[in-house]
């Protein structure tokens, strides 16, 4: 197995699956580029590159992934329609502005999967 399938698989046990994955995902509802993506969950654009294309496998900073998860089930809402553009804008302010910890139960809880709890003030 190569370096990069082995990095992935790693990402898929850690967050039920590989990290481009959920930012591909994420981009288009949230009508965000990967640099974007990285100012709203507070990791540089290069770290957030790395870890797309598997060259890295973890996110360090708790926050950090409980924002990305926060991202995650606020495009899920998106594509969903059940939240308006405005509401998303809002909602990418707020998780930018988020310094929680990580709240969910273990490791192989998949980063994409709507709660259906309200994200405005997801992470928090």
């Amino acid at each position: 197995m190569d370096q990069t399938a082995h990095n992935i698989q790693q990402q898929i046990e850690l967050y039920g699956e590989p990290l481009g994955d959920t930012v591909r995902r994420v981009l288009g509802p949230l009508g965000l580029t990967q640099g974007g993506l990285a100012q709203v969950i507070g990791m540089s654009a290069p770290m957030l590159s790395q870890l797309v294309s598997a060259q890295r496998v973890k996110i360090g900073n708790p926050a950090v992934v409980s924002r990305l998860r926060a991202a995650t089930e606020l495009a899920d809402l998106a594509i969903a329609s059940e939240v308006s553009e405005i509401d998303v804008a809002f909602s990418l302010d707020r998780i930018r502005e988020t310094t929680g910890g990580l709240t969910t139960a273990g490791p192989t809880s998949r980063l994409g999967r709507a709660t259906g709890a309200g994200v405005a003030g997801a992470g928090g």
